[in-house]
């Protein structure tokens, strides 16, 4: 009996492990970033005169549609040549190129028209649309080119399938101010099944941009909900000390019924929400906002980037981890969250020592997260003798909260997968039972 119940533990819990746990893939990995350059010559030039600094170029935000990666650069210190880029494909290298999206020009350029200051994009897979956000006024004076030139912050829908530009808009002055911002992160929010608006952090201001597509309009609502949490700002990895104390609103996501955005500071563990329907009043009272924010609970630990799943799964980001958490015990409205919000919600997903920080989380048409990683801060050079930055990927089986696609019939691959070792497991166990029984 005592046998047979040990079998029956290590069943169980080896049936649990093989099924559950997730794989990581590395896919891309660099010591330090370099470009697809028109010439080495121009790399040369670059070099020269400080508009290429390897050390000052660190992996910002991921995309991926089509089979492309696509990454930012953020211009955070100076000697970025480029901050849109889409990853090169090649033969015999784990360490590819990054060719300026969508092309050198365009990242180029000094004036208003062109890129500055970009991390937060987001792609919609039914169409193809990629939608760009630059910060535009650089808010490092170091960084910023000769003249000075204050160029408003912008939104750009680029045709991915066409290769062209769709639609610009310009923030308004009172929306995103001139000065001490940074256009961080966004999600898409969708009308029978098409954008109808755009919600973007501000993690310098503190504020969430909306903009309304159909009207061509934009506004911004401030909460104490997106400032930084006071007592919460230092994170350690490998012995190196971030602060992160003036830092509010960065993660951002929204629900697969485009009910609810949740957002958090990157300098706190406190996850809000707040009903699109508020966001949506283009009349933008932010008594209104204040009164329908709601807390929904602490994460687990500091960190950068929120994606949702189809699934009602919320992936958060951690140091060296990612984590899971089930919005489904948000729902319930007889409880007032966030008291029936425990961490039981949340699980341990992804964890891994080549892993350090993580800035960005995204979800492709196969089912698949992405993710990147470099080392922790701007604000000390990294070691260039080491695997510094990292694009990497795990089959979680769910699809993107935008993924309007028909799923196939037929098992999912993720069943597929576990489904043989599951019945092998079972079938070695019922022998070894049987045979304890005889």
């Amino acid at each position: 009996m005592e046998m047979y119940l040990t079998c029956s533990v290590l069943c169980v819990l080896m049936s649990a492990q093989i099924c559950c746990s997730i794989d990581i893939d590395v896919i891309y990995r660099w010591q330090s970033l370099d470009y697809e350059w028109p010439d080495t010559e121009t790399r040369k030039q670059f070099v020269a005169n400080g508009s290429y600094i390897k050390d000052n170029n660190r992996l910002g935000n991921i995309r991926v549609f089509n089979g492309s990666v696509y990454v930012t650069v953020p211009r955070l210190r100076k000697g970025v040549p480029s901050s849109l880029n889409i990853v090169v494909e090649q033969n015999n290298t784990d360490s590819p190129l990054l060719r300026p999206f969508p092309n050198w020009e365009i990242n180029q350029g000094i004036t208003c028209d062109h890129f500055r200051f970009v991390n937060a994009f987001e792609i919609d897979p039914n169409t193809g649309w990629m939608w760009i956000v630059d910060t535009g006024y650089y808010p490092d004076d170091t960084v910023r080119p000769e003249g000075n030139l204050k160029c408003p912050a912008k939104l750009v829908i680029f045709d991915l399938i066409n290769n062209t530009v769709l639609h610009e808009h310009y923030f308004p002055g009172l929306v995103v101010g001139y000065g001490n911002f940074y256009l961080s992160d966004m999600v898409l929010d969708f009308t029978d099944q098409a954008v109808t608006h755009a919600y973007i952090t501000d993690t310098y201001d503190w504020k969430m941009i909306v903009y309304n597509h159909n009207m061509n309009y934009s506004y911004s609502f401030v909460h104490p909900s997106m400032n930084p949490e006071p007592g919460i700002s230092n994170i350690t990895i490998s012995n190196k000390t971030e602060t992160f104390r003036y830092l509010g609103i960065r993660g951002i996501a929204i629900s697969p019924d485009f009910k609810f955005v949740y957002y958090t500071a990157l300098a706190g563990l406190r996850l809000f929400r707040i009903p699109t329907s508020v966001l949506r009043d283009f009349k933008h009272d932010s008594v209104f906002f204040a009164f329908n924010n709601q807390k929904v609970g602490n994460k687990r630990s500091l960190g950068e980037s929120l994606y949702c799943s189809q699934e009602r799964n919320l992936f958060y980001s951690a140091p060296r981890a990612i984590y899971k958490w089930s919005l489904l015990d948000t729902e319930d409205a007889n409880l007032p969250l966030p008291s029936n919000v425990t961490y039981a919600s949340q699980s341990l997903e992804i964890t891994s020592e080549e892993l350090n920080w993580i800035p960005s989380l995204a979800i492709d048409e196969d089912k698949n997260l992405w993710f990147t990683s470099r080392p922790l801060g701007y604000i000390s050079h990294q070691n260039n003798s080491k695997w510094n930055y990292f694009v990497m990927r795990s089959a979680i089986g769910e699809k993107a909260y935008m993924d309007f696609s028909v799923e196939p019939k037929g098992l999912v691959q993720a069943a597929v997968i576990c489904q043989p070792s599951l019945l092998m497991i079972l079938m070695f166990c019922a022998i070894g039972i049987s045979l304890n029984v005889s």
